[in-house]
C-alpha cells in the first residue's frame, strides 16, 4: 500500500475535472500540471469534514493523497 501525499494551487475545475499546479515544495515528481477525474470514490475534506467539490475554488491550496495500488486520489485541503 504505497500512498504518495504533494501540495498543489487549483487551476481550474471543470465539472468533474480538476486542474492543479504542484508547489515548488514538492518532490520534483509532484511540480508541474496535474488533471484529476473526481469520482464518487472521491474523498474530499476539510478540517476531517467531508465536503463537496463544489466547496473548492481555483487559487486554492489543496494537498492531494493517492494510494499507488489503487490509483485513486483523496483530496485534502489545507492551510498555507
Amino acid at each position: 500500500n504505497d500512498s504518495a501525499t504533494f501540495y498543489a494551487v487549483i487551476r481550474e475545475i471543470d465539472g468533474n475535472s480538476m486542474l492543479v499546479s504542484g508547489l515548488k515544495e514538492n518532490d520534483v515528481n509532484y511540480r508541474g500540471e496535474f488533471q484529476f477525474q473526481v469520482t464518487a470514490d472521491t474523498e474530499i475534506e476539510w478540517h476531517h469534514t467531508d465536503i463537496a467539490l463544489t466547496d473548492l475554488m481555483p487559487g486554492q491550496n489543496i494537498s492531494v493523497s493517492f494510494q499507488e495500488d489503487i490509483r485513486k486520489a483523496i483530496l485534502y485541503t489545507y492551510r498555507a
